[in-house]
């Protein structure tokens, strides 16, 4: 029981500042909440390793960061064909001012990078 009381007085009180660090993070908050959830969980396992109260946000922070890495290790970023554009986006790309010629210098400038980049 005491555990559990210096748990929610230690950290669940940094919730907010952990979700706010989670969301900058991640630029998603389905994955801001997943990393939060994932956060708590493992700190919550681990309570008894955090020696010193103040260096509660440290350590909740440091569990985020690495957090954020496992999942995305696990869904890596979805990367987008350009020669899948479909009209409307081509279109779009138009109404900003860029030309058919500066289209095709960055598809040019795509295909020259290694597969892992592109």
């Amino acid at each position: 029981l005491d555990a559990r009381r210096r748990f929610e007085r230690v950290c669940l009180s940094l919730r907010p500042d952990l979700w706010r660090f989670a969301l900058w993070l991640a630029r998603d908050r389905a994955m801001a909440e997943d990393v939060v959830q994932e956060t708590l969980l493992r700190a919550w396992r681990h309570f008894d390793s955090l020696t010193s109260d103040s260096a509660a946000r440290a350590w909740l922070f440091t569990i985020a960061r690495r957090e954020l890495a496992r999942l995305h290790s696990r869904r890596p970023p979805v990367a987008e064909d350009v020669d899948d554009l479909s009209a409307e986006d081509e279109a779009l790309l138009s109404e900003r001012g860029e030309s058919d010629e500066n289209l095709e210098d960055v598809r040019r400038a795509l295909w020259r990078l290694p597969d892992t980049y592109r």
